[in-house]
């Protein structure tokens, strides 16, 4: 009885082992028949051939574009009186006044021009000169005027109109049709609405207060700037031969021709005549 036992088990191991070496077997014949390099290459050797395939290698970034400065002055020559002051009306006198400065043309006594808006023409669209980057803008009702009077933004970014008056507004725009309508009748008051996607010269207004306005010039590249109160600008563009032109709603647009040379500065100037105001 014993040795039958042991016979029984040591023919049971031998079945097993049997079975686990057909199993390992049969394994590497079909790895060897649909993966010839399985069974022989060591791991090794199969990452370095993983390293080099072609869908794993890096793409190359694009290039992107060498950028100058290019900076100056917009000045009007000869003498602008100043515009007269808006009238408001009884209803508001006390939250307002009885009267508020025209900031649509302001121009200090060295003939320097503020809120130009300075900006490259005819921009190539490139994904490595133009990124698609909308910071928002904002405007404000305050003392029943909308500030700041001009925007430059891009198109398509949102802007964020806030009353911060104790009186109820209505923010009226529009650029070749109507955009938007609404009343703000709650002091801190703040609504969002979205810039039209295309670039546009949008005029902003307050049917309740007429003498209230603004405008909001759009662009589809982020090359432009607003002069400030000195009547400077500054813009960071790609380097080359380019197209820069001057805009204010009171004036006839001009351009000019510039070169701007990698990480180097130019600078270029802008003149009106008095004579040219549009009132």
């Amino acid at each position: 009885m014993w040795i039958q036992r042991t016979n029984r088990q040591f023919l049971f191991r031998e079945i097993a082992l049997f079975v686990t070496r057909s199993s390992l077997g049969f394994v590497c014949v079909a790895a060897a028949i649909f993966l010839p390099s399985s069974c022989s290459r060591s791991p090794s050797a199969a990452g370095v051939d993983a390293a080099v395939l072609p869908s794993q290698s890096p793409r190359a970034s694009p290039k992107a574009a060498a950028l100058g400065a290019l900076e100056g002055t917009v000045r009007v020559r000869g003498k602008i009186s100043a515009l007269p002051a808006l009238k408001t009306t009884s209803s508001v006198e006390r939250q307002c006044g009885k009267e508020i400065p025209d900031r649509t043309l302001l121009v200090n006594e060295e003939g320097a021009l503020a809120n130009a808006v300075v900006f490259l023409a005819d921009v190539e669209r490139s994904s490595s000169e133009v990124d698609s980057h909308s910071p928002k803008v904002v405007l404000d009702q305050r003392g029943c005027a909308y500030l700041p009077p001009v925007i430059a933004a891009r198109a398509g970014a949102a802007l964020e109109i806030s009353n911060s008056d104790p009186l109820i507004h209505n923010v009226r725009a529009s650029a070749e049709s109507a955009l938007f309508n609404f009343a703000m009748p709650l002091q801190g008051q703040k609504v969002t609405k979205q810039l039209p996607a295309r670039p546009a010269v949008i005029h902003v207004g307050c049917d309740v207060h007429p003498w209230m306005r603004a405008v909001i010039r759009t662009f589809d590249h982020p090359y432009f700037a607003l002069t400030d109160s000195r009547g400077r600008y500054r813009l960071t563009i790609p380097s080359g031969r380019k197209k820069v032109t001057f805009w204010h709603e009171r004036f006839p647009e001009q351009s000019l021709t510039v070169e701007v040379a990698a990480d180097q500065k130019a600078e270029q100037n802008a003149l009106w005549s008095a004579n040219e105001v549009r009132f």
